[in-house]
């Protein structure tokens, strides 16, 4: 479709689908018209808001049109070829709102990429979140929660996972998105997915709120949410249950200001709420996270981490280390200019858990405020 035209904070519905050797990170961003083409991380840092694709290869995909009237573009984005693969351009207007229910569906194809790998066909498993491009990890906790006088709590988890209970009901969320800026984005789906409310808002500290359009009740009802426990504090109804949330929200409450909790492993810890974070895949570890503040070719802080899958492995490529206590257990060390690793031990079969900080600014002080967070479940 040609730049097709739509009134300010309506849904947008994107009708995709990829053909070729295509990444399941590859993503699908919302960007200003003028954003320069071809360059995927200046997609990804102008986003208004990105996507995931997931294992899913065609599909539609739940946008709402930004505030701002002007020229924006949905472009897809693929991390392995590093390319921008296809893109759609649109038009916000600030006039005449379109009706969610009757709005054409913008489509998006990378049809000329070569032919795809075969896709089991399967369907999507009715208890997964779609998984947006980027960190959820800012969001991860257990919320208190009041959308427009319905309440209940909200568990986010670090896998991207998002469900509701209302009373005695749960649901999940879909098409959870967060940017660095504060901006949040989700989905519910109602009356089994033929309606649904699009969440938007802006989240500061441990409280969210925002505004949602309904495709049946209207737009912009007020939301609000306050994050009463990290993402830990969701468990059996077990008689030491209680005491293990009271802990874990004491660490929470003792973050520093902004600070992300995060849960690797068998640790806790936290980082700036403002840094950025991806994952790779690598045969030493069940996943490489990275994280880093700034430039990702040059950073000023960062941190490299994961679960190790054979610690004694690990460790013997980390040869020249020496001992030291970190948060009350004896942790295998190895200092080499701007990086400095630490390799916790295995308490489970062979799996240790590794923590890589890099300081390329010279200053050691943002490292050692993440080393006090760091907490043994």
């Amino acid at each position: 479709m040609s730049n097709p035209s739509v009134a300010a904070q309506t849904p947008i519905n994107l009708q995709w689908s990829a053909q070729g050797n295509i990444a399941d990170t590859a993503w699908i961003s919302l960007v200003p018209g003028d954003t320069p083409r071809g360059d995927i991380s200046r997609n990804d840092s102008s986003a208004l808001v990105s996507r995931r694709i997931g294992q899913e290869r065609s599909g539609t995909m739940a946008f709402t049109a930004p505030d701002k009237p002007g020229r924006y573009e949905l472009r897809f984005n693929d991390p392995t070829s590093k390319r921008e693969l296809a893109s759609v351009a649109l038009t916000v207007q600030e006039a005449k709102r379109a009706d969610p229910a009757s709005a054409a569906p913008i489509a998006a194809t990378t049809a000329n990429l070569p032919p795809a790998k075969p896709v089991p066909a399967t369907a999507p498993s009715a208890t997964a979140s779609t998984t947006p491009y980027g960190s959820i990890l800012p969001l991860a906790g257990v919320w208190q929660v009041n959308f427009h006088n319905w309440t209940g709590t909200l568990n986010i988890g670090t896998d991207g996972s998002a469900v509701l209970r209302l009373g005695s009901k749960e649901e999940v969320l879909t098409n959870l998105g967060y940017k660095t800026t504060g901006e949040v984005t989700f989905t519910r789906l109602l009356s089994g997915n033929k309606h649904r409310q699009v969440y938007t808002g802006l989240v500061s500290g441990n409280t969210a709120k925002g505004t949602f359009d309904c495709t049946t009740t209207g737009k912009g009802q007020p939301w609000n949410m306050t994050r009463s426990g990290g993402a830990s504090t969701v468990k059996a109804a077990t008689p030491s249950a209680q005491n293990t949330d009271s802990a874990v929200k004491a660490v929470a409450s003792a973050l520093p200001s902004g600070w992300q909790p995060i849960t690797l492993g068998y640790l806790q810890f936290a980082l700036p709420a403002g840094w950025k974070h991806k994952t790779e895949s690598e045969t030493w570890v069940e996943k490489l996270h990275i994280y880093w503040q700034g430039n990702f070719d040059s950073p000023e802080n960062g941190l490299t981490c994961g679960v190790v899958t054979n610690y004694n492995k690990a460790k013997a490529e980390m040869a020249g280390g020496s001992n030291t206590t970190v948060a009350g257990i004896s942790v295998y060390r190895n200092s080499d200019g701007d990086s400095d690793t630490l390799l916790f031990p295995a308490k489970s079969g062979t799996q240790g858990v590794m923590l890589m900080f890099y300081s390329g600014s010279k200053s050691a002080s943002v490292k050692e405020a993440i080393l006090k967070t760091i907490q043994v479940k």
